[in-house]
């Protein structure tokens, strides 16, 4: 008997791939072992999963090979016979075989030479099938696991909480005498992860702070406070007064005073105090004394 095997997939782009081969044979084997007639390379179907035998009246006779049956128009069992002329579907694990008499595709009344066309056995991917035919669907984790980006950005969510919860749940649970040490300037280890929350290294001359945050950074998700530079430069003073200093200095530019603004909501203080000229946090380098260019960028 005349065959004519037609093997379908569909590349990543969505276009169908479409290849013919004829056969001459009375028997037909389907199986996942490469030496069968219809090759289907998937763990979920057997080495040798399916026979079709031409019985001579020009029905094929389907029978298991194995102790997995196979589906047949929507029901499943492991004996049947086939009439090409009526056409059936078979599926065999990933794959539906779509059987037919080779011409007469459209059901119409055969004819004597139509009797006498090959059987043509269209092989395509079943819709219940995963999207590719890898040997290993269905027995590996990726099918229970989520997908990578899903697992990316769960990994990053679940830094990102440890690495702000941990400082603030540790912060708030703290004993009175840690948070005594600390705004005395003396180095407490019992809030972690505190070290993720750094921009960057203290000057020289503030290196000695760096173990010590609170030192600065009194209140927590509170800009660094004009009084908190005062604890250890009270001997300075001011420039001068604020109001003197506001007088003094030129108007901001409209995206200046708009970022002022907003820094202002989260407890920075205006523009004249410390940390606005004398910033940290810059790199483990000697702080350069002001020059009159400094001065005159704001006078």
């Amino acid at each position: 008997m005349a065959f004519l095997i037609r093997t379908i997939a569909v590349a990543k782009s969505g276009r169908e791939i479409s290849r013919d081969r004829s056969l001459e044979t009375d028997e037909l084997v389907v199986g996942r072992a490469p030496d069968c007639d219809i090759h289907l390379p998937d763990l979920t179907v057997d080495l040798r999963h399916l026979k079709l035998t031409d019985t001579g009246e020009g029905v094929l006779h389907a029978s298991s090979l194995g102790e997995l049956p196979f589906g047949l128009d929507g029901t499943e069992t492991d004996q049947a016979d086939i009439d090409p002329d009526n056409g059936a579907t078979i599926i065999v694990g990933p794959a539906k075989l779509e059987i037919s008499r080779a011409g007469n595709d459209d059901g119409s009344e055969k004819s004597i030479a139509d009797a006498k066309a090959p059987i043509q056995i269209i092989i395509s991917q079943s819709k219940k099938a995963a999207p590719s035919m890898d040997p290993a669907a269905g027995f590996g984790l990726a099918g229970a696991l989520p997908s990578k980006r899903g697992m990316a950005w769960a990994f990053a969510a679940s830094i990102l909480i440890l690495l702000l919860s941990v400082p603030i749940v540790t912060h708030l649970a703290r004993d009175t005498t840690s948070q005594t040490q600390a705004m005395a300037g003396q180095s407490t280890d019992q809030v972690l992860f505190d070290s993720a929350w750094n921009s960057g290294q203290l000057s020289l001359a503030h290196h000695d702070l760096e173990d010590n945050c609170e030192a600065c950074h009194t209140q927590p998700f509170v800009s660094v406070q004009d009084s908190a530079c005062l604890t250890c430069h009270e001997e300075l003073g001011d420039h001068a007064s604020a109001p003197r200093l506001a007088q003094g200095m030129a108007p901001l530019p409209a995206s200046e005073a708009w970022q002022w603004a907003v820094a202002q909501t989260l407890g920075q203080e205006g523009p004249g105090s410390c940390t606005s000229c004398h910033l940290e946090h810059e790199g483990n380098v000697r702080q350069q004394a002001a020059t009159q260019e400094f001065c005159a960028d704001c006078h």
